[in-house]
């Protein structure tokens, strides 16, 4: 199953301009918050406003712009027209009242540009400095606090940041190919997470910078990059301009072969999604496009396509001017969407009337299932049949013991053969297992390595593996230390995510199976650090770039999720554990270091309804002493700065269920739920309801009981000593909630 995207339907004949109004190129085109769509036409000139449906509106703009290039919409409404024929930016009102000019119109900056010489593949080599604003200023992005970005353009190498007063602060770029050089930045667009992208449409390619201008990378291979729009869903719809066989580009030189233009759909992290429009032999027909320039997206993600048919096609004499060439001016893209894996997206339920019940992700498979995925590499075809029925089971089961949020079991993810860990490797590329050198220093130490210097017996008896995953271990058992490790894992190339099918079918099976009941879907999905911070980087230039990119990996799992209607639960245990991974760290060390972590998980998310992500964190689900695990108290202020509506927190076991106390000092968010673990499973023993009754109206006293949820340490499936002790424990904590709450709701 491939990524839920929607199809596009083509109308060629959208716009219906009036009699009294022609015009020949649609450079530009973008869209307000109310769906009406703004052309910014050549010929007369105007800027042309229509409905979404495509009837005429309004017409203004006639006399002022020498050559229209880009139009957008900011975010107070403000229309923003780009003019690299006088080399200025405009900001209007949305009936055509000047407000603001950037630049000096008629005026270029000086950069040795130069039209009159004779260039080996566009004029833009011409360009032998930067400069100030501007040279053949392209496109333009305005941040939510007003501050404008400029891309310039034809006759400069430059971004251009400003303040909204349209005080200059900053700008940057070179003339070249490599990172932070332009050979005509086009286009330019920000992306939910704070990106700036920049279409480098001479080089081939979309490069990315942070909002001071830094670089973050590159997307290549891009042809001829125009125009960039953003999905309701943070995609990126980019307009890639035709380039001709007897074209060249600084990048790949002459093709001898003709590149139709095309529209694309990229990932946020520059997957390609879908593509279309590029034909070789029928540039003209409905759907296909000649030259598109710019992109716009509406709320219901229609695309609008504008087109620079004249100016790049039939001017030139690429392409005849008959009228269906030459109708190529401006196409709407209709989103029809495939229906939705999922309910409509829904907001996690909180404890409005009482204490709802949760819990971490594993379940316990039925037998058949277990049988059949212990050989799993043999039994690909019995697995794939039995899964709908088994994740039906235990949905059932679920809701039998009394769960309210609940989920697949995690069953899809055991169908590989893989724990919680191990999944997602499948579903990732970039990274190589290799032999460990013993000349390189390790990354970090071991799991629980400041417990094994206390407690060097212990983890030499392997007891400590024992209901991590393993048998459950009578008396004083010990079945050995474990070998050490001979193999680690190394990022060696751009990491990536490919498991749209696993994820898709993650999705698929738990909404069939949770539609038309009373409860609410969750999937847990890996947090980024589990991921990423243990390998060894070789490919990106530092760590924090490194870890950016995981990040952006998994915000493609996520966003299958969240786009379904589910919950999503990040499990991030190393917010807790990577305190073990360095014993000489101090406190103040492990608190910039989860400071550093806050960033990268909140980037993983970004753009994502936050309404709808639970975030898991425990001290590791290894039968161990924990004596050295991080206090609460030293990260749960931390904690609360990642974006997410929920915070699930181990609070069961006996190292860390007196530590309820903390939120009396650390103040829960508004709005905000905790999950606090009332089940652990560290222990055999069922837990008695009125226990997990106390530690409920423990929290509820602190943090108020609709801000509680009851769930379990961890998952639960495979680390106690029998499927039927975690029903019971599931049991016992619905009768548990029930109890506290018929005393907080007396």
């Amino acid at each position: 199953m491939s990524r839920v995207q929607p199809a596009w339907v083509a109308n060629l004949h959208w716009e219906q301009c009036p009699d009294a109004i022609s015009h020949r190129d649609v450079a530009g085109v973008a869209v307000d918050a109310a769906d009406q769509v703004y052309l910014f036409t050549r010929s007369d000139h105007q800027v042309l406003v229509y409905t979404a449906a495509g009837t005429f509106v309004r017409a203004w703009g006639a006399g002022i712009f020498t050559n229209a290039h880009s139009i957008r919409i900011g975010p107070d409404g403000a229309v923003y027209c780009v003019d690299n024929g006088d080399h200025s930016v405009r900001k209007f009102t949305p009936d055509g009242e000047l407000l603001l000019t950037l630049g000096v119109p008629g005026t270029p900056s000086r950069t040795g540009y130069r039209t009159d010489l004779p260039v080996r593949i566009h004029n833009v080599e011409t360009v032998a400095r930067p400069a100030g604003p501007f040279n053949g200023c392209t496109d333009i992005a305005i941040a939510p606090d007003g501050d404008i970005f400029v891309s310039d353009g034809y006759g400069n190498c430059r971004v251009h940041h400003f303040g909204k007063d349209g005080m200059l602060l900053n700008s940057w770029g070179e003339v070249g190919s490599g990172p932070g050089q332009f050979r005509l930045p086009h286009g330019i667009c920000l992306t939910p997470d704070g990106r700036l992208l920049v279409a480098d449409r001479e080089n081939d390619r979309i490069q990315i910078f942070r909002t001071d201008g830094s670089y973050l990378g590159e997307w290549s291979g891009i042809q001829r990059p125009s125009g960039l729009a953003l999905t309701s869903q943070g995609d990126v719809v980019v307009a890639e301009l035709w380039r001709p066989a007897d074209n060249r580009s600084f990048v790949t030189d002459t093709t001898g072969v003709d590149q139709p233009g095309r529209v694309s759909v990229l990932s946020p992290s520059g997957e390609l999604l879908s593509q279309w429009g590029a034909s070789a032999d029928d540039k003209a027909a409905e759907g296909n496009v000649i030259a598109p320039h710019s992109v716009a997206v509406d709320s219901a993600d229609s695309v609008y396509v504008g087109e620079v048919t004249y100016t790049y096609g039939i001017k030139p004499g690429r392409v005849p001017g008959d009228e269906d060439h030459a109708s190529h001016q401006i196409q709407k893209f209709t989103a029809q969407r495939v229906r939705r894996l999922g309910q409509a997206q829904m907001a996690m339920w909180r404890s409005t009337d009482r204490i709802l019940t949760t819990h971490g992700g594993n379940l316990p498979r039925p037998a058949d299932l277990e049988d059949l995925i212990s050989g799993w590499r043999d039994h690909q075809p019995q697995i794939e049949a039995r899964l709908p029925s088994a994740i039906t089971e235990v949905v059932e089961k679920q809701l039998d013991c009394g769960v309210t949020i609940l989920n697949e079991g995690e069953y899809v993810k055991a169908a590989s053969g893989a724990d919680y860990v191990g999944y997602i490797h499948s579903r990732v590329t970039g990274w190589e297992t290799r032999p460990i050198d013993p000349a390189i220093p390790p990354k970090r130490g071991g799991v629980a390595e400041r417990d094994r210097l206390q407690f060097p017996g212990f983890y030499e008896s392997g007891l400590w593996l024992q209901g991590s995953g393993g048998p459950v271990r009578p008396g004083f058992f010990r079945p050995g230390a474990p070998p050490a490790p001979t193999t680690e894992r190394v990022c060696t190339s751009p990491v990536r995510y490919v498991g749209y099918d696993a994820i898709g079918r993650d999705v698929a099976e738990l909404v069939a199976a949770v539609d038309g009941r009373d409860a609410q879907g969750f999937i847990a999905a890996l947090g980024p650090l589990s991921l990423g911070a243990g390998a060894r980087n070789e490919y990106y230039p530092d760590e924090e770039s490194y870890m950016m990119a995981v990040a952006e990996v998994m915000r493609e799992e996520y966003k299958a999720v969240t786009d379904a209607g589910l919950v999503l639960q990040v499990d991030e245990p190393e917010f807790a554990t990577t305190w073990m991974f360095y014993p000489d760290w101090s406190i103040e060390d492990y608190r910039r270091y989860l400071s550093f972590a806050v960033e990268v998980i909140n980037h993983a998310i970004a753009g994502l309804p936050e309404d709808q992500i639970r975030f898991h964190v425990c001290w590791g689900s290894g039968h161990r002493p924990h004596v050295n695990d991080v206090p609460l108290k030293d990260i749960a202020d931390l904690l609360v700065k990642i974006n997410a509506t929920a915070y699930a927190v181990e609070a069961g076991n006996v190292r860390h269920s007196h530590e309820w106390r903390v939120w009396e000092d650390v103040k829960l968010p508004d709005g905000k739920t905790l999950v606090p673990g009332v089940i652990s499973h560290a222990t055999d023993l069922v837990e008695h309801p009125e226990l997990v009754a106390m530690r409920l109206m423990n929290f509820a006293s602190v943090v108020g009981r609709e801000n509680v949820q009851a769930g379990t340490d961890c998952g639960i499936g495979s680390r106690v000593g029998h499927p039927e002790i975690v029903w019971a424990k599931l049991a016992a904590m619905a009768e548990g909630a029930a109890l506290a709450s018929k005393r907080l709701w007396k």
